[in-house]
């Protein structure tokens, strides 16, 4: 299942990437998100740094590790899950805009049965729903420059 979102943020693209990137600032923006942390202790994320943390979702609480895919600030950022229940692939994206800039969350989910009894759609529907109110959420923190 592959879903998108995007939202038009008024500030500056590398404010805005840095923000989005930190993960002690992660669960400001991201419904659900608990925690995270860098597990390798890096001052910032990089291509190769994990990073692990816990999301609650439908009265759970599940761990997650993800991995550094691609690092190229202020612009691109991806990521794989490598432990944790749900798998999936996610990129952000920023581009400058004349009025600030364009982010743009990607995820790939592979949820094991998820296409049983037609199942995906709404899957699909709720976390692109999920994404747009995350971006609000990041474009309304990035804007307020909290």
């Amino acid at each position: 299942m592959n879903v998108e979102a995007s939202e038009v943020v008024r500030a500056d693209a590398a404010a805005v990437f840095a923000l989005a990137t930190d993960p002690a600032r992660m669960a400001e923006w991201q419904a659900g998100v608990a925690d995270v942390a860098v597990v390798d202790d890096a001052p910032q994320a990089g291509v190769g740094s994990r990073l692990s943390g816990t999301r609650a979702y439908g009265g759970m609480r599940l761990p997650f590790t993800f991995e550094v895919t691609a690092w190229q600030p202020p612009r691109r950022y991806a990521f794989a899950s490598v432990e944790g229940p749900v798998r999936m692939r996610g990129e952000q994206r920023v581009e400058p805009r004349p009025e600030g800039c364009e982010v743009t969350l990607s995820l790939e989910v592979r949820l094991p049965g998820l296409g049983l009894l037609g199942a995906a759609d709404p899957v699909r529907a709720r976390v692109r729903s999920a994404l747009a109110e995350d971006l609000t959420a990041l474009r309304r923190l990035a804007e307020t420059g909290a």
